[in-house]
């Protein structure tokens, strides 16, 4: 069964912090092909502060610095001793698969002196109509590159771009839900708990506003006479 761990580095409510995904498997694991991740309500990106990533770079992997959200690295091959692959890097992108944002990871592919070129792996970020609430579904992953077995067996993203990711302020439990599919098309539901602490912290200074038709047009009614 694959395992999937996510979370946060500091879950203070309200404030901003890297958010850390990994998804792994045994040898005795199908190998991967999809991973999709469900965050809780409240657990958001702040978009105001990077560029979209246009289509045709997110596919070439040329997506500008101002782009960029995190990191992302792979182990690869069999055994407890897997190769690790480094250097990877995350993009925030505009509209994909039918979704009003999406990501684009590229990974240099380079294992000593050989160099295979750069792998670039697509995800379409839905965003919930009702709660805001963020669902990210990735094409499938590669297998194969240049007549190469892969075997991916641990995937980490870490989402660190300074201030991107907004915590919730509430401090109830959540969870952060995965499903995580096989090349044989098998599906395993997982989560982690998620929670955020000292909303004591929170300040509370509501305000009220009544507006009562528009401006320079009440005037006082009479009584209707009969």
């Amino acid at each position: 069964m694959p395992g999937f761990a996510a979370g946060v580095e500091s879950p203070v409510v309200g404030g901003s912090s890297p958010f850390l995904l990994r998804v792994m498997r045994t040898d005795a694991d199908e190998e991967l092909r999809r991973v999709t991740v469900r965050l809780p309500r409240g657990l958001l990106g702040r978009l105001a502060d990077v560029v979209l990533c246009a289509d045709a770079d997110a596919a070439a992997g040329t997506c500008p610095s101002g782009s960029l959200i995190g990191s992302a690295m792979a182990g690869v091959g069999a055994g407890p001793l897997p190769f690790w692959v480094g250097g990877g890097r995350v993009y925030v992108t505009g509209p994909y698969g039918g979704a009003p944002f999406g990501l684009s990871v590229v990974v240099p592919a380079i294992a000593g002196p050989f160099d295979l070129g750069t792998v670039v792996v697509r995800a379409a970020v839905f965003v919930d109509r009702h709660t805001a609430a963020l669902r990210a579904v990735t094409d499938p992953l590669p297998s194969v590159l240049q007549g190469i077995p892969l075997q991916l067996c641990d995937i980490r993203v870490a989402v660190d771009h300074p201030g991107f990711m907004v915590l919730p302020t509430a401090c109830g439990p959540k969870q952060v839900r995965g499903v995580v599919e096989s090349v044989a098309g098998r599906a395993v539901g997982s989560s982690a708990r998620f929670q955020v602490g000292y909303c004591g912290r929170l300040p509370f200074a509501p305000r009220l506003r009544l507006f009562v038709g528009a401006r320079g047009r009440t005037r006082a009614r009479c009584p209707r006479r009969h």
